[in-house]
């Protein structure tokens, strides 16, 4: 994973642009203005026309509203050492809007050639949006269609058609971070399966999901797929999803992603799901209330099939492979139990004992809410109803799952969504010096905590300290 720090680096570390500009829009502004504060620009389409490499946009407060029959496009680019940087005056106090009729999305990003198949794949545009709140939309909020090298960061983006942000087409080397991202699926003709995420991340390499809120979303709270590769999601929060949490693959596969240290809770269907990912971590998640309905088809944990091949490598097939579940708590509210499910067939065409050589799940705690009923465990088509059971049939297939796991009321501090402490392990804990140590790729907790002692979970007890997680720097770099 060294390369993408090392890249965002070249964007993101700078302050000091050569020959910036700084310009000015609001609401009573006139483009036949300078852009200065005093007599600023009217439109925000005239100023991404206007603004070159090096230069901010900084918007007033007030409400821009944007055609419906089009979209704030941001095509050109800056450099990496002098990004275009779109900002908000005050926080949040600037409010970009679209209805959600007409084009697709509030603001797109990217290069846009009509003559040559439409938006441009793999295009490094340099650009930063800052404190933005976006609304509306056909179908997304944020749109970056192949424009990567690209920042998101402190924006509200919500009440959109479909998933308030997209990023596809190679949108390589974006960073999401300290967003609020919220109401997806808002049209009339948006219903329960219209695949309004709140983030998806589509055929797009070495994006960062880092330090978000995800709250009150249709569909999943966010994928990574047709072949993204090398994604981060650390340190975010999911709630009040009404499919399921974090998807690592879905409909396509998805190559070398890792979910660490994110809390996740409300979640109607799965927590964490494997579809069709290849060589995939999730580490230290915190899963609280999840799988509520649809118990006999969902689960805590969760690994599928890819639909498709579509985005896969050249050769590649549309199973899971070599996927890790490792120190998650899952705390799942159903009456079937099911802590985990991998569907038949999930990792291949071979043998449960070929294919259970894919999935190194270990070190988890489990917990229903609804007490008495036991916990299931579904491979392939084979069902066991205890941990033991599971761990002696995984023995018998040659590849032994859940040996170091716990089937324990996880002993949280606080289920009060609303508390400082919600859902931190106690200081009696069973998750306390339970996990695997995974110090190669889980270094801290969600409070950036240093880990040392591996609890199992996104936080690391540590007693008598009390930190919470840090906002995004107010420059340009991202820890």
């Amino acid at each position: 994973m060294k390369t993408i720090y090392y890249t965002l680096t070249l964007l993101l570390s700078l302050y000091g642009f050569v020959n910036a500009k700084m310009y000015y829009v609001a609401t009573d502004g006139d483009n036949s203005n300078p852009g200065t504060e005093a007599l600023p620009w009217l439109t925000p389409q005239y100023a991404a026309n206007v603004a070159d490499a090096g230069d901010t946009v900084i918007f007033k407060d007030g409400l821009y509203i944007i055609a419906s029959d089009s979209s704030l496009r941001l095509s050109k680019k800056g450099s990496a050492d002098n990004p275009i940087i779109f900002r908000a005056m005050a926080m949040h106090g600037a409010r970009i809007h679209k209805d959600t009729t007409g084009s697709d999305a509030t603001i797109s990003i990217g290069v846009y050639d009509g003559a040559n198949g439409g938006w441009q794949e793999h295009q490094e545009m340099y650009i930063v949006l800052d404190g933005l709140e976006v609304t509306g939309g056909k179908m997304h909020g944020i749109q970056s269609a192949g424009g990567g090298q690209l920042i998101i960061k402190n924006c509200k983006v919500h009440d959109t058609g479909q998933d308030p942000i997209k990023i596809n087409n190679g949108a390589d080397y974006t960073v999401l971070e300290n967003n609020e991202i919220y109401n997806s699926g808002v049209i009339d003709a948006c219903s329960l399966g219209c695949n309004s995420d709140g983030i998806d991340i589509t055929s797009s390499d070495y994006v960062i999901v880092r330090e978000n809120h995800v709250h009150d979303i249709l569909s999943w709270g966010m994928y990574v797929k047709k072949g993204s590769e090398f994604a981060i999601i650390e340190r975010n929060k999911f709630n009040d999803i009404g499919e399921g949490g974090i998807g690592i693959g879905e409909s396509t596969v998805a190559y070398n992603t890792i979910a660490r240290n994110n809390i996740l809770y409300n979640i109607n269907n799965t927590c964490l799901q494997f579809a069709g990912a290849k060589d995939s971590k999730f580490y230290n998640n915190t899963c609280y209330n999840v799988s509520i309905v649809d118990g006999d088809i969902w689960a805590g944990l969760r690994a599928v099939p890819a639909q498709h091949t579509e985005g896969a490598k050249p050769g590649d097939d549309k199973y899971s492979r070599n996927v890790e579940f490792k120190n998650n708590i899952v705390v799942i509210n159903n009456a079937q139990g099911f802590a985990f499910r991998a569907s038949d067939p999930t990792f291949g065409t071979g043998t449960k004992q070929e294919n259970i050589q894919q999935l190194h799940s270990d070190n988890n705690l489990f917990f229903n809410l609804i007490g008495g009923i036991g916990y299931g465990f579904f491979f392939e088509g084979h069902i066991e109803s205890t941990l033991p059971d599971w761990q002696a049939y995984s023995v018998s297939l040659g590849n032994a799952q859940e040996m170091s796991s716990i089937i324990s009321d996880p002993l949280f501090e606080s289920v009060n969504p609303g508390a400082e402490n919600f859902l931190r392990i106690g200081k009696n804990s069973p998750a306390r010096n339970t996990g695997a140590v995974l110090s190669s790729d889980v270094l801290t907790d969600y409070r950036s905590n240093t880990r040392v002692s591996y609890d199992i979970g996104a936080y690391e007890y540590i007693d008598g300290i009390d930190k919470t997680v840090p906002n995004s720097p107010s420059g340009l770099g991202v820890k």
